[in-house]
């Protein structure tokens, strides 16, 4: 019941999800697609700039640290490119990095926030209820009522 309540009010925003780790895209993928998110995935940074250049997206869920081009990069071209757009793209840092000049680094190069690793949905929708249109009372009072078997991301390097 809870989740066709965030199914209804996540249905059709568009995410891109930069991150190179096969299974973390799975996951993360199906996380989204369960609440009607339409989801396009990216395996590094090089491909998550194309695809910003190709469509719109409401928000951008973006790994650090990829081969071809992290996401500090292509942040920054991204940001270069919609310098001049009135709306700009949220773009939040998927990261197991959590010191302070981690953050620091992820709000220069041009990031908007920031998602710890391991993560759970309730993060993910706690950034989009941030970070885009959706207006929900309160994500947290919603998923404390829910079953709390949520799927956890893993950092790759683990």
């Amino acid at each position: 019941q809870i989740k066709n309540e965030w199914n209804k009010k996540l249905s059709g925003l568009k995410i891109l999800v930069a991150e190179d780790y096969e299974i973390n895209q799975q996951v993360v993928k199906l996380m989204l697609e369960q609440f009607g998110c339409e989801v396009m995935l990216a395996e590094n940074g090089e491909q998550a700039l194309k695809l910003y250049q190709q469509y719109d997206f409401d928000i951008i869920f973006m790994d650090c640290q990829m081969p071809v081009m992290d996401g500090f990069e292509a942040t920054r071209r991204i940001r270069s490119l919609d310098k001049f757009s009135i709306n700009k793209t949220p773009i939040v840092a998927l990261t197991a990095n959590v010191t302070q000049k981690d953050k620091d680094q992820c709000m220069h190069a041009g990031m908007d926030d920031f998602v710890t690793k391991p993560y759970s949905e309730q993060q993910l929708l706690k950034a989009l209820e941030r970070w885009t249109s959706v207006n929900i009372q309160s994500f947290t009072q919603l998923a404390n009522q829910t079953d709390h078997n949520s799927i956890i991301v893993l950092d790759e390097t683990i």
